[in-house]
């Protein structure tokens, strides 16, 4: 509101995410299970379980645990592009 009056954003009434997120918890709790829990069921099983299958149920799962790393850009003073150098010491 740089002008003291709304000039944009969502209209009035309009729900937020959350809104739709309740919904799908409803649904997940009628329905008596829980994703993560069915998730790590996979994951733990190494007998009857795809090794690829375990492979993508870890890989959700751990978006829950652990922070997930943006990629990050670097580049020499003034925006330069960097060189690397590599050495070997010993043979």
């Amino acid at each position: 509101m740089a002008k003291g009056i709304k000039t944009g954003g969502r209209k009035a009434g309009t729900p937020n995410k959350a809104g739709s997120n309740a919904v799908l918890a409803m649904i997940i709790a009628k329905l008596g299970c829980d994703p993560l829990e069915a998730l790590a069921e996979i994951a733990a099983n190494k007998r009857e379980v795809q090794p690829g299958l375990r492979v993508k149920a870890l890989a959700e799962l751990a978006k829950y645990g652990h922070a997930q790393l943006r990629a990050v850009e670097h580049s020499g003073p003034g925006g330069e592009q960097l060189t690397i150098n590599v050495r070997r010491i010993g043979s």
